[in-house]
């Protein structure tokens, strides 16, 4: 039988004594149902919580929306399954540092249906306390991120590094327009000056010719876990 520490001093924060009495409840029984786990991370069907609490959907959304700085929701099309996490639900509990606890969070975020946006925001609420080769295997990489982690978090012509995710594009070394495939061989991250002067350009039109290589999520991940590579990773696409 599962058991979670309820935060018995909500009723003295502002932020929950100010909620409605709808909100209340959905927040309450988000932290304390039977789905619920160390994290306050489960995924409903709306007509579920419409049973359980006896609220319509429409006043669900509506708490949702009103409960959006204390938690992280994800919907799928149909708006008719919804995944939750409370964002400080396991921050507020006794020995939430603890080795066992954080091992519970990498057993949950190994879950791969949990969303992106979901799964990003747990790890950078948690990554302090995560174990960094644990931490690294839970991150859902983008093809971007695959690329620029490939490239050394760096502009393949000019060599500049990147200091903000802005700066970041990823151009085909085959131009699309001429038929260049999506494939990583024929993508590297560059930055905005150098994208915009390459252009439509072939390879040996270009004075910077960039090298490339065969790289997969795999190997994004077996490089993550170099510490070099890891805080290079955070300082770029956890902290903007």
């Amino acid at each position: 039988m599962k058991s979670t520490q309820l935060q018995t001093d909500l009723w003295r924060q502002a932020w929950f004594l100010e909620l409605s009495s709808n909100s209340k409840l959905l927040f309450l029984y988000l932290i304390s149902n039977y789905h619920t786990n160390v994290l306050s991370l489960s995924k409903y069907s709306i007509r579920e919580l419409e049973f359980e609490l006896n609220l319509t959907s429409d006043i669900i959304f509506k708490c949702l929306d009103e409960l959006k700085e204390q938690v992280v929701v994800s919907f799928n099309l149909e708006r008719t399954v919804v995944w939750i996490w409370v964002v400080n639900a396991l921050k507020n509990s006794l020995g939430y540092k603890s080795k066992l606890t954080m091992k519970n969070v990498k057993g949950i975020l190994a879950d791969e249906n949990i969303p992106d946006n979901i799964r990003k925001a747990v790890l950078e609420a948690y990554s302090n306390f995560l174990p960094e080769v644990d931490f690294v295997n839970t991150i859902p990489l983008s093809k971007r991120e695959i690329i620029v982690i490939r490239d050394g978090f760096k502009c393949c012509y000019c060599s500049r590094p990147f200091d903000s995710i802005k700066e970041i594009h990823i151009d085909h070394i085959i131009p699309k327009s001429r038929g260049g495939s999506d494939t990583y061989e024929n993508l590297v991250s560059s930055c905005s000056r150098c994208n915009l002067e390459k252009l439509d350009l072939m390879p040996d039109d270009i004075e910077k010719r960039p090298t490339n290589r065969f790289y997969s999520k795999s190997d994004a991940i077996k490089d993550l876990k170099k510490p070099d590579v890891f805080k290079k990773y955070r300082a770029l696409f956890m902290k903007n």
